[in-house]
Formats: structure tokens, sequence, C-alpha cells
């Protein structure tokens, strides 16, 4: 999470679009770390079997960042791999709408 506020805060900040991400080779490199499906999967896992591993303020912000990980109406909605490499992404944010 505080890697999707990092981005969020760069994106903001620097006000510029990052067109080749080869540039930045260590960074690259991490977010393919980051976003791997195993790691989306690996926390849905967390996040559904232990409830208490967030505080509600916590969830809730996971939840407006990530589009998941949070449960409604007594069903988990799970994180998606997409959603968290568009979140982590530095490129301008997309127009889901």
């Amino acid at each position: 999470m505080a890697a999707a506020i990092i981005a969020d805060r760069m994106r903001t900040l620097s006000n510029a679009d990052v067109e080749d991400d080869a540039s930045l080779p260590e960074l690259k490199i991490a977010m393919q770390k980051l976003t791997a499906r195993e790691v989306t999967n690996t926390i849905n896992q967390m996040l559904t079997a232990e409830v208490s591993i967030l505080d509600n303020e916590t969830s809730e912000l996971f939840a407006k960042i990530f589009g998941g990980g949070h449960v409604v109406d007594g069903e988990y909605v799970p994180l998606t791999n997409d959603k968290i490499k568009d979140v982590l992404s530095l490129d301008s944010p997309r127009d889901d709408s």
C-alpha cells in the first residue's frame, strides 16, 4: 500500500508522464515483483484469513485505492492483479469512467 501512495504522490508532485520505464531499471524490476500474480494471491489470502490484519480506517483506504481487499455485505471483494498494476504504475492515472 505504501508503494501505491508513493506512486500517487510522485505523479502529483512531478506532474510529468513517465514514457519509458526502461529508463528506471530498478523501479521496473521492483514493480514487476510487486505486481506478480502470486503476490496478489498471497495478499488476498492474508486479508481473507485474518480480518483484523487491517483496522477499519486502513481497510477503507486500501479498498479506495485498490478497489478490493475488503468485505462488502459479508463477502470478500478480492484484489485484482490488473488493478494493482494500474495503481502502482507511474504513468498518469487512467480515467476508468
